[in-house]
């Protein structure tokens, strides 16, 4: 998906022709929409409690934090 969006905006800045422009804002208004409905359906991540947890419970972790 990111690799569409840089095209699409390599194309929009080479292009020269204002309906190629609309089409092209089109497409990346279409892409970045995908995108949202990814990252709202996408489920919350335990990530950060986990880490903290592994953190107080490594010895390597509570090294590298003091150092």
């Amino acid at each position: 998906m990111r690799l569409e969006l840089v095209e699409l905006r390599e194309r929009y800045f080479t292009s020269h022709q204002t309906n190629q422009k609309i089409q092209i804002n089109y497409e990346i208004t279409n892409a970045l929409q995908k995108i949202l409905v990814v990252a709202e359906n996408y489920p919350k991540l335990q990530v950060p409690n986990n880490l903290h947890k592994l953190q107080k419970s490594s010895p390597y972790w509570k090294i590298k934090s003091m150092g």
